[in-house]
């Protein structure tokens, strides 16, 4: 699952105890918001989630994204990550393997004329029903192969932003700071061959191209990915925008070949 619900918790939360953080994981209340959250929830950075060749991991703390109007927070600062979860195709698409609770694949987002939880306006709104923490995604969804389909990968970062301006990977607000998509929107245009938008790798760390929505890394023409599986492996920044749309979807039986 890749977050609650907007300004709720992240994947980042829920695997805290799988990567030696459970008593992090133990001060956070999933039933509340990001911004109410114990600052020691907040404000740790998780060696784990840094690349050490684009920052350590005592780096400081988001320093943007994290504010919000209705309801009303100040910028509430908590930890960054360099990794993003493979949430499909395009942000709203929810087909690839960590999307939003409950989220069924595009057109549909939530079910229609359900409520869920109390008055979001409200800044102490709790979660009280248990469908907002249900996953849609099993093992046995992936039917293209747990080695064929990205779980996670570094996120693109142009050098030219201030580090941790994307906001915290503990904030569901801004699902572009936990999240990444690869695949294409739009309509071929036969004089480039390319789509109206396409996320592939970007090609280097400089790159503007959707920047927000790409993955991308400042290593040297590959970016690294850890897969279903559990494996890791570093993909080539060239890779072709179908082959990785492919290693992106899990279930729509068009298999990557060699990349």
């Amino acid at each position: 699952m890749a977050y609650v619900e907007d300004q709720w918790a992240t994947w980042a939360v829920f695997i805290l105890p799988y990567v030696e953080q459970e008593n992090m994981f133990k001060q956070w209340d999933l039933k509340k918001r990001y911004h109410v959250q114990p600052v020691a929830a907040r404000e740790k950075n998780v060696s784990l989630f840094v690349c050490p060749s684009r920052r350590s991991p005592s780096s400081s703390l988001s320093n943007g994204n994290d504010s919000r109007t209705a309801p009303t927070f100040a910028q509430i600062p908590g930890s960054v990550s360099d990794y993003a979860a493979n949430s499909g195709t395009d942000i709203y698409n929810f087909d690839g393997v960590i999307v939003r609770s409950r989220a069924a694949k595009s057109p549909n987002t939530y079910t229609a004329g359900v409520t869920y939880n109390p008055v979001v306006a409200d800044p102490n709104a709790v979660i009280t029903t248990q469908e907002s923490f249900q996953s849609v995604r099993q093992f046995r969804d992936i039917t293209d192969g747990t080695s064929s389909t990205i779980a996670f990968g570094e996120k693109h970062l142009q050098s030219s932003k201030t580090l941790g301006s994307e906001g915290s990977v503990f904030n569901g607000d801004y699902q572009t700071v936990s999240a990444r998509y690869g695949g294409w929107t739009g309509t071929l245009n036969p004089a480039t061959g390319k789509y109206t938008n396409e996320y592939n790798i970007a090609a280097d760390k400089d790159d503007a191209y959707n920047a927000t929505f790409r993955y991308g890394s400042w290593h040297s023409g590959v970016c690294n990915f850890s897969f279903v599986d559990g494996s890791v492996k570093s993909i080539n920044n060239s890779i072709s925008v179908l082959t990785f749309r492919r290693l992106c979807v899990p279930d729509d039986g068009e298999l990557p070949g060699d990349y």
